[in-house]
């Protein structure tokens, strides 16, 4: 399932790559760190839950958690972030449409 269209237009360059930043400027818990790739991929709050074998109740405060430190908005805004941090990778991305 890969239905985040920001992730897929950074991931294959149909918009501009954010400037990257240091990924050691930003601390966030392996919880969060965790969940980056599966949001990417546009996995829902359940699906992430069952992939990580977490309850549903921690991944969405992970979730909260995770946009809050990331400043994000939205996943979109995660997405970029991410890339920004260097937490996610192009390949990681596309992964799900090998």
């Amino acid at each position: 399932m890969c239905e985040t269209p920001t992730a897929i237009a950074y991931a294959t360059h149909s918009i501009t790559w954010p400037e990257l930043l240091e990924p050691e400027e930003l601390f966030l818990p392996r919880e969060q760190r965790d969940i980056v790739p599966l949001l990417a991929q546009g996995m829902t709050h359940p699906m992430t839950a069952a992939e990580l074998d977490r309850p549903l109740n921690v991944v969405r405060a992970e979730g909260r958690r995770l946009l809050v430190d990331l400043g994000a908005r939205s996943r979109g805004h995660v997405v970029k972030e991410a890339l920004q941090f260097q937490l996610l990778t192009a390949e990681q991305v596309i992964a799900c449409h090998r």
